[in-house]
């Protein structure tokens, strides 16, 4: 079962560089293409928009740390969940160009350090996009003075130089580029696939499933059937993380499937089976 886009509304994902149109035909262009503003190409099937250490994850994690306002929390609510657990799966939709992954693997060394923070890896991500996967595993990701605060505020123990480096660009849209090391992409794989494809490759229990900001952009069926499976699939170990422009969107779809939220934009089954199966 293949997502089906709804062509409706636009699709906002995570690298400033790649868009993505179709005309009535079917025919995709890519802004890189001059044909991209070409009237005939008037459907944006989606767009990617870099962001190291997302903002809407600020708000996912135990009351004492809401002022934060970085992923401090989240960090601590994730390690402190899978505390007692010897090896953690890690799924990474719609992971784009490898920016939320790469936020999530330094966040993890800057709490629990490099040995403690191995059961976490490597990060399983996937996307639909061929160019942003082949760029997530690059690790070249063009960023702006925003993502090297963000950093900046989230990083402040962890030895830098081992795993990444900011280089400042003399050409294109961006200032900087984010430049992964090999220690750094040794802790992700990146695949092309959709979710809907790659759920029946989740581990059941003791998963840490981040399925963020695409939700409403799925057709309705799309998205309730996804929910409902990921439901099927999963045990009460496990947490599903979404996003901000996700939470309005499916809360209620999550719910019925057995889910319960735990923190904002954290999900976990419960042990009461859902109504839909």
């Amino acid at each position: 079962m293949k997502i089906s886009f709804n062509s409706t509304i636009p699709i906002y994902f995570k690298s400033n560089t790649r868009k993505v149109r179709s005309n009535a035909d079917g025919e995709i262009v890519t802004n890189a293409d001059r044909r991209y503003y070409d009237k005939e190409f008037d459907n944006l099937l989606y767009e990617n928009t870099t962001s190291f250490f997302r903002y809407d994850l600020n708000f996912a994690h135990n009351s004492e740390f809401k002022s934060t306002g970085n992923w401090v929390g989240f960090r601590k609510t994730i390690s402190d969940y899978f505390k007692n657990v010897s090896k953690v799966n890690v799924y990474d939709f719609a992971s784009s160009d490898g920016s939320e992954a790469y936020s999530l693997i330094t966040s993890l060394i800057e709490e629990l350090g490099e040995k403690g923070a191995e059961k976490f890896f490597p990060i399983l991500a996937y996307d639909i996009d061929s160019t942003m996967v082949e760029q997530a595993k690059a690790g070249k990701i063009p960023c702006n003075t925003d993502d090297i605060q963000r950093f900046n505020a989230n990083i402040t123990h962890l030895q830098k130089d081992k795993y990444f480096a900011f280089r400042k660009e003399q050409q294109g849209t961006l200032p900087y580029s984010f430049i992964a090391k090999k220690s750094l992409k040794q802790k992700v794989k990146f695949n092309l696939a959709d979710i809907q494809s790659s759920i029946r490759n989740i581990e059941p229990s003791n998963s840490l499933v981040l399925c963020r900001n695409f939700w409403p952009y799925l057709s309705k069926e799309d998205r309730n059937n996804t929910i409902l499976e990921l439901s099927k699939k999963l045990d009460e170990s496990s947490l599903v993380v979404i996003g901000c422009f996700d939470d309005s969107s499916v809360t209620a779809q999550f719910r019925k499937c057995g889910f319960e939220s735990i923190y904002p934009f954290i999900y976990k089954k419960t042990a009461t089976k859902s109504n839909l199966f």
